[in-house]
């Protein structure tokens, strides 16, 4: 009878050591937050970062934001333009923007001024080249004041998959839900109009927030932004943008939006 333990195979039987990652390299690839070049079921993913963020408290109709970081330069390499844009007039519009000097694509817009307005808007710009560039906005009319946050995206579509909007306050939040594809992202920008005193955000399903910004000293209007990325579809996913106290019954505004990856 032959002994198992003493039996020979041959190399190409044998188990490759070299194949065997080490623990904490197998561990870091599986890091979901910020994989790149991994795919979810055999796709892709979208890779997701800030890259600056900042107010704008001059009342202008056509604004020069100068100089803004937009990370670095890639052929496939999306700008993502959060803005939230406050005037005492109300109906006025965005007639056009450009960042890095490339046309920008409305993604949604909504404004919950009644007296006033208050935009909260997403656009969004192929911009493969540079590091930093020009944000330039022209309104139809004049504005008050501005907050702005720059997202850069790679690896994916520029369509957005899923788009939503609020502008009622429930308890000092706004709030919908959003269909996301697996491996993509979804994005948030409120406005918010506090009611005697300036106002903190607090998000709920977007993990990440990259501005939080009062828009002038002297108003109450705050600005929030935040993002976050999914490894699983999500379907109705509600995101919740939520005021520190108390806001007024207008001038609050809340865009969303999620993009899936281009491969």
């Amino acid at each position: 009878m032959i002994n198992m333990t003493d039996l020979i195979l041959p190399n190409r039987f044998k188990r490759k050591q070299e194949l065997i990652l080490p623990r904490e390299k197998y561990c870091s690839l599986l890091r979901v937050n910020h994989l790149i070049g991994f795919g979810i079921g055999g796709k892709g993913i979208v890779d997701i970062s800030k890259t600056d963020s900042w107010v704008d408290p001059n009342d202008l109709t056509n604004y020069t934001e100068s100089v803004r970081a937009f990370g670095e330069a890639a052929s496939n390499r999306y700008m993502l333009l959060c803005l939230a844009a406050q005037s005492s007039t109300s109906g006025r519009t965005i007639n056009s923007i450009t960042i890095g000097g490339v046309t920008a694509t409305l993604v949604i817009s909504v404004d919950g001024g009644s007296t006033g307005t208050s935009i909260a808007a997403l656009y969004i710009a192929l911009v493969p080249t540079g590091t930093t560039g020009d944000v330039v906005l022209q309104f139809s009319g004049g504005m008050t004041r501005l907050g702005f946050t720059l997202i850069r995206m790679t690896n994916v579509l520029d369509l957005a998959f899923d788009t939503k909007t609020d502008i009622t306050v429930t308890g000092n939040a706004l709030s919908n839900s959003l269909n996301i594809s697996a491996g993509g992202v979804a994005i948030g920008v409120v406005q918010f109009a506090g009611n005697g005193g300036t106002r903190t955000c607090a998000w709920t399903s977007l993990a990440t927030e990259d501005q939080d910004e009062t828009m002038e000293s002297a108003s109450n209007k705050t600005i929030s932004v935040a993002h976050d990325f999914f490894a699983t579809e999500q379907s109705g996913l509600t995101i919740t943008a939520t005021a520190s106290g108390s806001v007024d019954a207008n001038g609050n505004a809340l865009s969303l939006a999620s993009f899936s990856p281009a491969n």
